[in-house]
């Protein structure tokens, strides 16, 4: 299980990003420079993170307890995680996946070559 707190160390230790309360600040958002990649939800057990189609489609259908696409994200890129059901490795691995697709190039470039 991730917590909320091991969701924002994860986040937080990539280059540039921010946490923000947004929607009245009934949720929390996470951005890269000012581009949102992922808000914990209402529910504060999952979150919705930024994601590419593909990605999005293969893991709700290998685990829909973990992963999902809710109506209101379907014309989104991003998906649901069950914060409960992920394991650490391959939340991180989400993140930074979702960071290196809002991060501008040069960020990402930076990233790579100190």
């Amino acid at each position: 299980m991730v917590t909320l707190e091991k969701l924002r160390k994860l986040i937080l230790a990539l280059p540039e990003t921010s946490e923000r309360l947004i929607y009245n600040a009934t949720m929390i958002g996470f951005y890269v420079q000012k581009k949102m990649m992922a808000c914990v939800r209402e529910d504060r057990i999952s979150i919705a993170i930024k994601t590419t189609d593909l990605e999005r489609e293969a893991l709700s259908q290998l685990e829909p307890e973990t992963f999902s696409v809710p109506p209101h994200y379907q014309n989104y890129p991003y998906m649901v995680v069950q914060l409960e059901r992920i394991e650490p490795i391959e939340l991180e691995r989400l993140l930074a996946s979702a960071w290196n697709q809002v991060a501008t190039k040069k960020l990402r470039a930076s990233r790579v070559n100190p």
